[in-house]
């Protein structure tokens, strides 16, 4: 887990990464290895609002409304 909390802090250190789509889906992959479900989910949302064509984004979202037991 140590290697997730260094991933996490180094992207809390980029300036305006809300408007980041790529690294709101990060943070939402990082806090789905944390069990942080919920979190997870509003950073992928939040990466679907900015960029609705990615797949990837919808996908980690169902994955995580699946380990979640939704």
């Amino acid at each position: 887990m140590q290697d997730y909390d260094t991933s996490l802090a180094s992207l809390e250190k980029i300036k305006n990464f809300e408007q980041n789509s790529e690294i709101l889906n990060l943070k939402g992959l990082i806090f789905q290895k944390f069990g942080e479900y919920e979190k997870s989910l509003n950073y992928f949302k939040d990466a679907i609002k900015i960029n609705p064509k990615s797949h990837a984004y919808y996908y980690n979202c169902a994955s995580t409304y699946f380990k979640k037991g939704d």
